[in-house]
């Protein structure tokens, strides 16, 4: 599926893989973003997972359409790079609440490393008035706490917040 970001002016349009449940109704969902690797095994095995378990999964490539692949080392984006793309997760949000299988009242989104960072940013930022539905909860898996210190003082938890952190990340643990 194709999911539609309009944020500061930029359009895009983000390639997502959608893992549905077998059966009718209005499922719970889950957004889910990767890291600084891109699209992966990680992010569709945990797609997989949640599906088998009951739940929507969208896992959405935030790389290809801004023309990336894979920001790991010297390429590491900025405070500004991850602004832009905590917009990925309010554009994903959106997508789910407007499809007739997903429950909009029980929707969250997940991210890893890079991608867990930027669901932090946008889990603990102030909400944007323009900005999607606030999500039941949000789920950071090893996420790049740094992305964070902007916030300061305006630091705001806007639902349960889920922090899973990694002694033995093997992106991490090399620089």
């Amino acid at each position: 599926v194709r999911v539609r970001v309009d944020n500061a002016g930029t359009k895009l349009d983000l390639p997502a893989q959608l893992f549905r449940p077998a059966g009718n109704g209005r499922f719970a969902a889950v957004a889910i973003f990767h890291g600084c690797g891109g699209p992966g095994q990680n992010t569709a095995r945990m797609a997989g997972l949640l599906r088998d378990w009951g739940y929507v999964a969208l896992a959405v490539d935030s790389f290809s359409s801004r023309g990336l692949t894979d920001v790991c080392g010297r390429n590491w984006p900025t405070e500004a790079d991850a602004e832009k793309r905590a917009g990925d997760i309010d554009a994903a949000l959106k997508w789910l609440a407007g499809q007739d299988f997903v429950d909009p009242r029980r929707i969250a989104f997940m991210g890893y490393s890079y991608g867990g960072g930027v669901a932090m940013l946008r889990a603990l930022s102030p909400q944007p008035a323009d900005a999607a539905p606030i999500a039941r909860a949000a789920i950071l898996v090893y996420p790049d706490c740094a992305l964070a210190d902007a916030l300061g003082p305006k630091l705001t938890v806007r639902q349960p917040t889920l922090f899973a952190m990694a002694a033995l990340d093997e992106e991490l643990s090399t620089r």
